[in-house]
């Protein structure tokens, strides 16, 4: 029995619901007209194609063969009394006395990857059928119904599916806003719930470990278990030369050297020889390494120089994960929340500058503007507003607080050309500073980014003849680089840095 009928107008497309709770579907489809232009009268007419109708049907044309038969749906709460289009997205509202249903038109969704082709057949079941000539140990059709997927209603509906791998599936919904991730098992033919997750999305694919889902305007990307997975790499855009270049947090190497064996390595080709700055950069890379960037500022006058605040990666990202990162072993004792400066070279590419971890009293980095760092410290317990922002002087400028302009641009020239290496450059722009603070500052430099070269120079300028004395006798003494740099520190007063070195020089 049929007690009413719907049709939605703009789609053509007829309702029928019944009193044991099935609706059924057609959807008018006219007879194809072609276009003929009529000279004579200046004008268009449509005709039928001929061979599409018998001369009986192009005499008598039967309408009931224009309606094509659309699968039905099934209601679980009893009898139809009332139907009712809504006025967008095709929704279709049935009052079945007691509760009213919404149904939604919907595209069944289908998937095929590694001789898998996964089809939706109804709001809640899906069918893997493997292809003939895949290896895999599916039988020829699997129906499977996700159990967190059931159908007590046609509002819980699969809305997509993608097929992960030849025994991954996910599959998600745009009216309940989760997704589930299900691992199919060939021998009791069925599936199993890997997990599930709250997204709003209109589509999801996999790729490798990852998922890339598009939410609004942005494309998230999230691990099977629902994490997000932050991005490691800090783009940067130059738009005079229209060039892009990035530096890998995850790896903490920029564009250039993201994928080169570190330096001393058995695949490297400088296994016998490489550069101090070969040597910084590999260095550099152990701290920075196993980071996402969180945020980043630009100095307002100084076009070269930016800072970037990166948090160390979730636990699970070890090095001995696929994601894991160069050399990195100590993971507990990497800080937390490191503040990394970077230089913009003209040429194109990031090198790092210097690097601090934020203190336990500390919670962001708000900007700079050289000399200084300002930092938002965390709320006091008492609730007092006063001291938020904390300006922190930059290493190589301390001493230099007061100092001019000219006094300012000298030494961040020192510090971008000691970056990228050019020692001449670097020592010709800072010649005419006397300070013997600055030059203080710059030797305790040195023992982070264990430039010796660098060192020797300021020992000099400061007049500390035996430290220079020193130095040189371990340069001749020592093969280690850290118990190198341990006595350069220990001249320096550095003494917890002098015994960190010497434990890591320690075979």
């Amino acid at each position: 029995m049929c007690p009413v009928a719907r049709c939605l107008p703009s789609s053509d497309v007829l309702a029928v619901g019944t009193n044991v709770g099935r609706i059924g579907f057609w959807k008018y489809n006219p007879p194809s007209l072609l276009p003929v232009s009529d000279k004579r009268r200046g004008s268009l007419h449509f005709r039928r194609p001929s061979g599409l109708l018998s001369r009986a049907q192009e005499e008598q044309p039967d309408p009931e063969a224009n309606w094509e038969l659309l699968p039905s749906a099934k209601l679980t709460v009893g009898g139809v009394k009332q139907l009712t289009w809504g006025s967008s997205k095709s929704l279709l509202a049935a009052n079945c006395v007691k509760q009213v249903c919404v149904l939604q038109e919907q595209v069944l969704s289908a998937h095929y990857k590694d001789h898998l082709t996964v089809v939706q057949v109804s709001p809640s079941l899906v069918l893997a059928v493997p292809s003939e000539t895949s290896v895999s140990p599916f039988p020829s059709s699997l129906s499977m119904s996700p159990p967190s997927w059931p159908l007590k209603t046609t509002a819980a509906h699969i809305s997509g599916l993608h097929t992960v791998t030849s025994d991954k599936l996910i599959v998600w919904s745009t009216l309940t806003h989760k997704a589930s991730v299900f691992e199919l098992e060939s021998e009791f033919k069925s599936v199993t719930l890997m997990g599930s997750f709250s997204v709003d999305c209109e589509a999801i694919v996999a790729h490798d470990q990852s998922l890339y889902l598009i939410e609004g305007n942005k494309v998230q990307v999230r691990t099977f278990q629902s994490s997000l997975l932050p991005d490691p790499k800090l783009y940067v855009w130059d738009i005079s030369s229209d060039s892009l270049a990035y530096f890998n947090f995850l790896s903490g190497h920029a564009e250039d050297d993201d994928h080169a064996p570190p330096p001393n390595s058995a695949d490297s080709e400088h296994s016998k020889e490489f550069t101090a700055l070969e040597r910084s950069k590999h260095e550099s890379s152990k701290e920075v390494g196993g980071r996402f960037v969180l945020n980043h500022f630009w100095d307002p006058e100084e076009p070269r120089l930016l800072t970037v605040e990166a948090k160390k990666l979730p636990r699970s990202h070890d090095p001995n994960s696929s994601l894991g990162y160069n050399g990195m072993s100590a993971w507990d004792e990497k800080a937390d929340v490191l503040i990394v400066t970077l230089f913009a070279m003209p040429e194109g590419g990031l090198i790092v500058e210097d690097t601090f971890a934020l203190s336990s009293d500390q919670s962001s980095l708000v900007g700079l503007q050289v000399p200084f760092m300002y930092i938002l410290k965390k709320p006091k317990a008492s609730g007092e507003m006063t001291g938020m922002i904390e300006q922190r002087i930059m290493k190589e400028f301390a001493g230099l607080e007061s100092a001019d302009e000219s006094t300012r641009t000298a030494m961040m020239d020192f510090s971008f050309f000691l970056a990228v290496g050019n020692m001449d450059e670097a020592f010709k722009a800072i010649k005419t500073i006397k300070s013997g603070a600055v030059w203080e500052n710059l030797a305790r430099m040195c023992v982070k980014t264990k430039r010796l070269d660098v060192a020797a120079v300021c020992l000099g300028n400061m007049g500390h003849a035996r430290g220079a004395k020193a130095l040189r006798e371990a340069v001749a003494s020592y093969p280690e680089l850290d118990a190198r740099v341990a006595v350069l520190a220990v001249q320096l007063g550095m003494n917890e840095e002098a015994e960190r070195l010497l434990q890591s020089a320690t075979p």
